[in-house]
């Protein structure tokens, strides 16, 4: 149970502080696969499990949690060994509320991302409404975390009994007539040796070379074009199809000989492979993240002729320093693949986001180089 629940209270804050955008994404799918793991571990053992873990041995009517509050509030509430009735629903609600929270981000993680269990729900309403009721209970657990410390504290204090070190040794003072519990260590160690292999399965940073969780962030294969590769790649990287609308692409093609600023010389044969490719793959289909929120974002008829200049572009990179464009490493914004390793894809998964350190650039010392 101790190693249950500092492990829930750590993957808790983990979650709660990479949801918070993009970068940290694949740490937050972990944790919630993760505390999903717990859960179902504390639910087996609520039944499985020591006399004091058992639900059924602090199962109580809501109105004798009431009971029990007003009680406390004139202090003279009788203590109780393990649960009492208002902790008891705190417990309930703290684990149905973290399943709820975790079970909502696997939509979010398919509608939203096109990944997990949930990835043929991929639907742009669907996401928005998932999204929403993920970030609701995510902050209602949070609340209820803040309460549940509060009357550990509060209780602490009544009682002059040392809770939360209790929760750490696992010791108590009871009265006689106690009902015996005795350390289940093989549990304890079974518990650790399964959270031990995910975390090494996940690659969390103890694989070398291994990125973290990269697996769940891997897109589906794109169509592939030797005449695009070529022609495209020729001068610059060879941006897919899926970045822009058809009706984009088809305009860039019809205007080749005025390709900002540049003559492409391209034969009109070459010019009809090109546009059959890239209208038969465009953004206009929806097949990953980006091209479906680059659609979403344009007005109809709106036929942007840079990437950057679409609205989600600019919304996903305002916050990155100017200076960051002028590192020798990244070289401006069109050197998609300097900070996304999956650019050449076309996928351009956030957990395969990286800027890179200035300190990485061709010859300037690292400190202490």
């Amino acid at each position: 149970m101790r190693v249950f629940h500092w492990s829930l209270v750590l993957l808790f804050f983990t979650a709660w502080f990479t949801g918070t955008g993009d970068r940290w994404l694949d740490i937050h799918i972990f944790a919630g696969y993760a505390i999903l793991g717990l859960i179902v571990f504390r639910v087996l053992w609520g039944f499985l499990g020591t006399h004091f873990a058992r639900f059924r041995n602090f199962s109580y009517s809501l109105a004798r949690g009431r009971e029990y509050l007003i009680d406390t509030l004139k202090g003279n509430a009788a203590p109780y060994v393990g649960h009492n009735p208002a902790g008891s629903w705190a417990i309930y609600l703290l684990l149905g509320g973290v399943f709820l929270t975790s079970a909502s981000g696997f939509f979010v993680f398919g509608a939203e991302e096109g990944h997990g269990p949930a990835d043929s729900l991929a639907s742009g309403l669907l996401g928005w409404l998932a999204k929403n009721i993920h970030n609701s209970l995510a902050w209602l657990m949070l609340a209820l975390v803040a309460v549940h410390f509060g009357g550990v504290v509060f209780e602490s204090y009544r009682l002059k009994e040392k809770l939360i070190p209790g929760m750490i040794t696992g010791r108590k003072q009871v009265p006689a007539g106690t009902p015996d519990v005795s350390a289940r260590k093989g549990v304890a160690i079974l518990l650790l040796l399964v959270m031990a292999g995910f975390f090494l399965s996940a690659g969390i940073g103890l694989v070398p070379g291994k990125k973290a969780f990269e697996s769940q962030f891997e897109g589906q294969p794109l169509a592939t074009s030797e005449t695009w590769q070529t022609e495209c790649g020729a001068c610059h990287l060879a941006y897919h199809p899926v970045l822009l609308p058809a009706r984009s692409w088809i305009e860039l093609l019809h205007q080749q000989h005025n390709h900002f600023g540049e003559d492409l010389y391209l034969a009109d044969g070459t010019v009809k492979q090109l546009e059959d490719y890239a209208t038969a793959n465009s953004a206009d289909l929806g097949i990953t993240e980006a091209s479906r929120k680059i659609t979403a974002g344009l007005s109809p008829g709106e036929t942007p002729l840079r990437i950057t200049d679409t609205r989600y572009w600019r919304r996903k990179h305002d916050n990155i320093p100017p200076e960051v464009w002028q590192q020798s490493n990244v070289n401006g914004k069109a050197q998609c693949d300097a900070c996304h390793s999956d650019a050449g894809q076309g996928w351009f998964e956030d957990a395969r986001m990286e800027i890179p350190d200035a300190d990485d650039e061709p010859g300037v010392a690292s400190p202490g180089g």
